[in-house]
């Protein structure tokens, strides 16, 4: 199971308007979560900050050279 902090970031029409959301599982009860992480008037700009927020939380690693 994922945790929700290590959720996959979606965009989905919500309303009229692109939602980004946050979708993962709970550890404690195993059940799905999402949550809603911003909400934008355009595609491009739902699929910018997504990109945005996935480079942010992604951890560097460095290999040895030998």
């Amino acid at each position: 199971m994922q945790e929700l902090s290590q959720a996959e970031l979606v965009v989905q029409k919500h309303r009229g308007k692109w939602a980004v959301r946050q979708v993962g599982y709970d550890p404690s009860t195993g059940k799905r979560r999402v949550r809603q992480v911003g909400t934008f008037e355009t595609k491009k700009a739902a699929n910018a900050y997504k990109d945005r927020v996935a480079l942010t939380s992604l951890s560097v690693v460095t290999y040895p050279l030998t």
